[in-house]
């Protein structure tokens, strides 16, 4: 009886490509490259594992002898320079992992450089974040996801940084994670302050809103009102003393003084000579005038009694105490 030979009829799983170089495989021996399963579909062929001439099953010569038969991927690990990666290999690089959308050549940059270019060579799989640096001074280079603490802020690093670069001086390579503030003290004129700084200013606190910083007075001096680049944190008051027509520079909200035995707090910038009996609008009285001595209440105390002193009743222990007065020099 005459015999009908068929040849193979089944795949022969032989394994990884890249383990066959210089070998012959033979119709129907199935290999694996870049986590995807491939068969060979004419007689025979050599492998040649080169990743630039040749013939792996995604190259252009490689597919003339390979036919794809399930898609898969492959981690790769670390990603290196001057590597050869290929379509659905999975890589991990400064905290984030991508996987290859495409066969890419081995002088091509970082996956997130090559994602920033729109190359169409990647696409992430999971963002993640790079390094942590505490304090950060300046001093090192970052990677792009590096993350840094600075002036009390956390921020992330969205591009390569230069060890002369950081969030004040090249605000644009950096966004924040997490917003802090930066205490100051008063406000000094001539001084640039950085966003999140905080000063005090005539018992106000203001923080700064700018990103590229401020050298500007948080209150216009002329027209009084609040400059855009900062914004009020906390409002509150200073003791300014006896009310003085010379004032070198007027008396801006916040400031408490006396005046005529009376007591008034400043609502609105008042410019030098404006005093509350000639723009009453610009002033709050908060004590009447009068002649008072602490032996006049019943159970003061005068712990912490100075010139200025605001006494609040304490329902508790049924007593007059005595607030410490908050200025510059203790904001």
């Amino acid at each position: 009886m005459a015999t009908l030979n068929l040849g193979r009829v089944r795949i022969n799983f032989k394994g990884n490509f890249d383990d066959f170089d210089g070998q012959t495989l033979l119709f129907y021996d199935a290999v694996t490259f870049a986590g995807s399963l491939y068969v060979v579909k004419v007689s025979s062929v050599t492998v040649d594992t080169d990743p630039t001439t040749g013939n792996a099953p995604t190259s252009t010569s490689g597919q003339t002898s390979f036919l794809k038969i399930t898609d898969g991927v492959e981690y790769k690990g670390t990603w290196q320079p001057n590597t050869n990666y290929f379509k659905n290999q999975i890589l991990y690089h400064q905290g984030t992992t991508y996987i290859a959308i495409k066969d890419i050549p081995s002088n091509r940059n970082t996956p997130q450089n090559e994602i920033n270019a729109n190359t169409g060579h990647y696409q992430y799989i999971a963002a993640g974040f790079g390094n942590f640096v505490a304090n950060y001074d300046g001093a090192t280079a970052l990677n792009q996801t590096d993350i840094v603490s600075f002036n009390s802020t956390l921020w992330i690093a969205v591009t390569d940084v230069l060890a002369s670069e950081n969030p004040e001086n090249t605000p644009q390579k950096f966004e924040i994670l997490a917003p802090g503030y930066n205490q100051k003290s008063s406000w000094s004129s001539g001084t640039t302050y950085y966003f999140r700084d905080v000063v005090n200013f005539h018992g106000n606190a203001f923080v700064v809103i700018n990103d590229a910083g401020t050298t500007n007075q948080p209150i216009n001096g002329t027209t009084g009102l609040l400059d855009p680049d900062w914004q009020i944190l906390t409002k509150g008051f200073e003791w300014a003393g006896t009310y003085s027509e010379t004032s070198a520079d007027g008396y801006y909200p916040g400031d408490v003084f006396s005046f005529n035995g009376a007591v008034f707090l400043t609502t609105i910038r008042a410019a030098v000579g404006e005093d509350p009996a000639d723009t009453p609008a610009k002033f709050t009285q908060l004590l009447g005038a009068g002649s008072y001595e602490l032996g006049d209440l019943l159970n003061v105390d005068t712990t912490n009694t100075i010139e200025g002193s605001i006494l609040q009743y304490d329902a508790n222990s049924s007593t007059w105490i005595a607030s410490e007065i908050i200025t510059s020099e203790t904001f």
